[in-house]
């Protein structure tokens, strides 16, 4: 049996590895290929594997070969799906013609229950270049560092304003940026905009740093999350999640990471539950299960 995986070429490198251990052949499909060859990718496999929100024509070219398609949630696509008319309309129509629902985290899994989507599998995506090594007190700054992750479009979605503000309230800390480059927002020596790192460098990144600082307005299951997790740093986050400090105000934050400052230690307790709960071994059999599933329905 084969799957057809449509989502970014680097994830579908990585899910291919991921279905091969559990005995399935898989091969990505990308939408922007010609016509000849997305209808020859659509009938040489078995099963379609999408992430939403997606275009139509994969579903409708999925029923047209009767391929049965399963459609994983990642973050973005409930976000639009429950908040804007159109993507909600797309999203249910979609909906009839999916055959499973996977969704990465069970808020998100609620989330998109509110607009008709049930019997939904929750399977995060998990980290792929980290190592299982933890970050000691050894390897870290000298002084308090708070690393946190903002997209080049998303400043105000990933708590950018709120970012900045707490550097100037705590000029003794650093705060380590990814991704996105804002310098033209802040003149503070405290912080530092990394731009993009290759995610086989991240493990040093995560070593010398204190805390995970995540403030978005939506998430799904970010892998730093679990990777900061695993790592052994303390989190601190706008959304529940297991051995993490959740913090929904500016003042709480604050508050946080003053008392987080005075009495550090490694997050023993959130590296443990992230090793028991979100190891491949769990993962590939609950998409195993999925398949399996679908296959004995043909």
């Amino acid at each position: 049996m084969k799957i057809g995986i449509i989502t970014n070429k680097v994830l579908a490198q990585y899910l291919i590895k991921t279905f091969e251990k559990i005995g399935y052949e898989s091969y990505w499909i990308s939408v922007s290929n010609t016509l000849s060859k997305i209808l020859k990718d659509f009938k040489n496999c078995d099963i379609i594997y999408a992430h939403a929100p997606y275009e139509l024509k994969v579903y409708l070219l999925a029923k047209l070969f009767q391929k049965k398609i399963v459609t994983h949630w990642i973050g973005t696509d409930a976000y639009l799906a429950t908040n804007h008319f159109k993507f909600k309309i797309y999203a249910r129509i979609c909906n009839l013609l999916t055959d499973k629902q996977l969704v990465v985290s069970s808020h998100l899994k609620e989330e998109i229950a509110t607009i008709g989507i049930k019997d939904i599998v929750v399977i995060p995506i998990l980290p792929k270049f980290i190592s299982s090594e933890i970050s000691t007190i050894e390897h870290k700054n000298e002084r308090f560092t708070i690393l946190s992750y903002i997209i080049p479009n998303g400043f105000d979605f990933y708590g950018g304003t709120e970012i900045l503000n707490l550097a100037k309230i705590f000029p003794d800390m650093d705060f380590w940026i990814l991704a996105g480059d804002f310098s033209s927002k802040t003149s503070l020596k405290n912080v530092k905009f990394l731009g993009l790192i290759p995610p086989n460098e991240m493990d040093s990144i995560y070593d010398k740093c204190h805390v995970l600082l995540r403030y978005v307005k939506h998430d799904g299951m970010p892998k730093m999350l679990i990777e900061a997790l695993q790592k052994g740093l303390q989190v601190v986050y706008n959304f529940p999640f297991p051995h993490t400090h959740y913090c929904t105000s500016f003042e709480q934050i604050e508050s946080k990471l003053y008392e987080l400052n005075e009495k550090y230690r490694i997050n023993f307790e959130g590296r443990n539950y992230v090793l028991k709960n979100f190891c491949s071994k769990v993962n590939q059999t609950k998409f195993k299960n999925v398949f399996k599933e679908l296959f004995e329905d043909k």
